[in-house]
């Protein structure tokens, strides 16, 4: 991939998010979650371990060093805490387009980022403050760097899959090497490569990526003890993969398949076409099994998790985006201005798609007004508490929006509170100033 291929990737993608990154307002439990652990790391919270709002963070913190690093250069605000999603979403179609253009010459490389921005999935990614993006971008470059080193055997590549791999781990944890080193071994494994495993294998480049996640999760159990083991190693990953705890009610096994076919539409219709055009030696036999053992293995891993989101086939929309363009481009033959334009026009649509639903959603919340009419009313000055019945995604929101810790504390009618609804306080000992469907700002009678 060139500086110039480079550059343009990254000035289109920087006029296409530049809008939807600060609008609209971060108004959702899971962005005001991450955006709270930035802001902690920001205000001179321990970059080790960061906390939001007392509580440990769920996830290793590689997003929120990079959102904490550029607020501290740009502001805080909705648009830095969501600029880590952004970086890497370039990040991935880069690898994308280098995959493509190692498996197909340069023309597949861009349609396989056309087909990769021509998915709703990457558009909504690339605009939340998750870590879903950092973390499925950190595989796609490992995956690609094993891929650059399969056929080349260049020392770099194989560098790139190892470190890529530990980025992957301190994005979201053991699944960041796990993820990877499946997909490598099912492709070496069908390839019957044993000659390539050993090859693959490097005592110092092992010993690096483990060490440096290694490093950071001693330093975290030394900070966090069992409260660190119990949620992000327990929790986070025994739990959510078999159905422990708050896991144990989530889900079907074949959720994400079903996802896979709808929200990758009309991509997922391709791909079986693929798998037949490989099966027949009509496309190359070895790259063919590596995408096929890419996103099979994406899909088989998080379907065993009983605890699924829809978000974790992110990972697998590159391979995804890889075979549709190897069957694409025989189409469009040397028509190559036609199908950029094409996919370039599909590409904006589904952004513009993507952020009328944002905005849509946005201004159907209750969120927006109940935060105008308690910046009003309330003082700044004033001390706001959330009793123990306000749900937590809410005070979450609120916290950020606010600017204010809003600390648990049971009601004793002695200033302003967020309550749950219904509430059984005594109405008469009380004044509500602001109500949604779930919480209520009271101030109590004087």
């Amino acid at each position: 991939m060139t500086a110039r291929d480079l550059a343009l990737l990254a000035v289109v993608l920087a006029l296409l998010l530049a809008w939807p990154l600060a609008s609209p307002s971060i108004i959702t439990r899971g962005e005001a979650r991450e955006a709270l652990v930035v802001q902690d790391l920001v205000q001179g919270g321990d970059w080790v371990l960061p906390r939001r709002l007392g509580d440990l963070a769920s996830k290793p913190p590689l997003f929120h060093w990079i959102g904490a690093a550029g607020a501290r250069v740009l502001g805080l605000s909705d648009a830095t805490v969501r600029l880590p999603s952004a970086l890497a979403a370039w990040v991935m179609a880069a690898a994308t387009f280098a995959l493509g253009a190692r498996i197909g010459g340069r023309f597949v490389g861009w349609l396989a980022v056309g087909v990769l921005l021509a998915m709703v999935g990457f558009w909504r990614s690339a605009l939340e403050a998750r870590v879903d993006m950092v973390f499925a971008a950190a595989v796609t470059v490992s995956l690609a760097g094993f891929w650059d080193w399969h056929e080349t055997g260049g020392r770099r590549a194989r560098a790139v899959c190892w470190l890529a791999a530990a980025a992957a781990a301190l994005a979201k944890g053991p699944v960041g090497f796990a993820l990877p080193g499946l997909v490598v071994a099912a492709t070496l494994l069908v390839n019957r490569d044993r000659a390539r495993a050993r090859a693959l294998w490097s005592w110092s480049l092992a010993a690096i990526a483990l060490g440096i996640v290694g490093l950071w999760y001693a330093a975290a159990v030394a900070r966090g003890g069992q409260e660190f083991i119990a949620i992000q190693l327990m929790r986070e990953n025994v739990d959510r993969l078999v159905g422990r705890g708050e896991f144990a009610e989530r889900g079907t096994r074949g959720r994400l398949v079903w996802a896979l076919i709808t929200r990758l539409a009309p991509w997922s219709a391709i791909v079986p076409v693929a798998a037949v055009q490989w099966w027949r030696g009509r496309r190359e036999v070895a790259a063919g099994r590596f995408l096929h053992a890419w996103w099979l293995v994406v899909l088989g891993l998080f379907t065993l998790a009983v605890g699924q989101r829809i978000v974790y086939l992110l990972p697998l929309y590159p391979a995804i985006a890889v075979l549709v363009a190897r069957e694409l481009a025989p189409w469009f033959g040397s028509r190559a201005a036609e199908a950029m334009l094409v996919l370039a026009l599909a590409d904006v649509a589904v952004l513009g798609g993507v952020q009328v639903a944002r905005v849509v959603e946005w201004r159907s919340s209750p969120w927006p007004e109940f935060i105008r009419t308690f910046r009003r009313t309330v003082p700044a000055d004033a001390v706001v508490s959330a009793t123990l019945g306000v749900a937590e995604d809410a005070r979450l929101v609120l916290a950020w929006r606010l600017g204010r810790r809003l600390p648990r504390t049971s009601f004793d009618c002695r200033g302003y509170y967020l309550r749950p609804v219904p509430s059984r306080v005594d109405a008469r000992s009380t004044q509500i100033l602001a109500a949604t469907p779930g919480v209520v700002l009271v101030k109590c009678a004087t």
